[in-house]
Parts: C-alpha cells; structure tokens; sequence
C-alpha cells in the first residue's frame, strides 16, 4: 500500500493483516481526497480507527495542517508510528494516541475540520462516535464527516445532514455535516 498524492505519494505503508483489520482501498482513498480536496489545505482531520493510518497520512500529505490518529490496537498504532517515521512526517504535523475512541473523544481539545470514522463494520460505534463528536463540541462550522462503512449498514446518522453517499463494491462513502437544527444534541431529541 502506497501514499497516491501530495509530498509523500508513492511512500509504502505497512498494515497488520488481520480478520479485524480492513485497510482503506486506494480507489476509496482516491475517491474521498477528490471529494474533499479543496477543503483539506490548512484542515485539522481526525482519523477515528485509524488502523494503518493510511487515510490520516492521506490527509497530511495532500495538505491538511494537522491530523489526530486514534487507534486502540497495539499493533495498529505500532504500524501507524512506524508508518508516520517512515513517511519523515514532522511530529508538530500529528497527534497519535492510543486509546479507544470513547476515552479519546472524552479529552481532545482540537477542533476538526474533516473527520473519518472507520471503525469495525456492524458495530454501534457509527453512532456514539458521532454523538460523542457532537456532545463534545468537537466540530468546526461546516465539518465534513466521512464513515466508511458496509452499504448494507443501517446507521442512524441523527444530528446530521447527509451530504452524499457513494458506493464502492461493498464499501459505501457517507459524507455528513451537522444538522443546523441539531447544533446541540439536546435540540434534536
């Protein structure tokens, strides 16, 4: 697997090969950065189950100011140290943490311009994510939010508007923004 564009195209990046982990296909990747590209120069992302870290390093190398990888899995974040040496990002460019999402979302203090949440397929954590992101305030105005998902998931994607959805094989691409009614969770119940 490869970094496509931006100052670090064509690095490698490593990936545990696992039942658990799913890394981003290069034709989903390359879908999601054309759609958001003009929005990610000088953009904070946080890439929520970030696995390799490929979406993330995706983001830096196309522009973004800073990325947040959140990844629970030791060897996950191991690879993801391991990729962002690799690639010679400049530390002050990433935050890693290792935790889950629920502590992470609990005690970030950024807030996010794009976030893309993928986290394993047929969970619930879609929506406490997106809840959690809400209750938090951790979202800019006009955040974009992107879940990558089965396309057969039924996500309950309250307190936002969906944007557009694409699908790739199995894989679907949902892009959200919050719903101005719903600036605040309580508005919405």
């Amino acid at each position: 697997m490869k970094v496509i564009a931006g100052k670090y195209k064509n690095r490698n990046l490593n990936f545990v090969s696992n039942e658990k982990t799913r890394p981003t296909a290069s034709v989903v990747r390359e879908a999601l950065f054309s759609k958001i590209q003009f929005g990610l120069e000088g953009a904070v992302f946080l890439d929520l189950f970030s696995g390799s870290g490929s979406v993330g390093i995706e983001a830096l190398s196309r522009g973004a100011k800073k990325v947040v990888f959140v990844e629970k899995d030791r060897k996950n974040f191991e690879i993801i140290k391991s990729n962002l040496e690799n690639c010679k990002i400049p530390k002050e460019d990433y935050e890693l943490i290792f935790s889950d999402y629920v502590s992470a979302l609990g005690r970030m203090v950024d807030k996010f311009d794009f976030v893309y949440i993928d986290p394993p397929y047929k969970s619930e954590y879609y929506e406490s994510s997106l809840k959690l992101l809400l209750q938090n305030g951790l979202l800019n105005d006009d955040a974009i939010i992107i879940c990558e998902h089965e396309y057969k998931n039924q996500i309950d994607f309250h307190g936002f508007e969906i944007l557009v959805q694409k699908k790739y094989g199995i894989k679907m691409l949902t892009y959200l923004t919050v719903d101005k009614e719903c600036q605040h969770l309580q508005d919405c119940d």
